[in-house]
């Protein structure tokens, strides 16, 4: 699956939990919810010490 995501041209939306599938795919922009709205992501799953932490810290209260 992962090769046929790589390969297609087009845009796509991707909603995965699964971090090992999201790394192998070659995503350029990543966006998370927080504070009901929809956020761009600075770090991507591939770098997934930062991209933890980014979440993390969009849910602090």
């Amino acid at each position: 699956m992962e090769g046929g995501i790589n390969e297609y041209k087009g845009a796509l939306w991707v909603i995965s939990h699964d971090l090992d599938f999201l790394s192998q795919i070659n995503i350029s922009q990543n966006f998370k919810v927080s504070e009901q709205t929809l956020q761009m992501t600075t770090y991507l799953p591939s770098t997934p010490k930062q991209y933890y932490q980014e979440l993390l810290e969009s849910h602090k209260t």
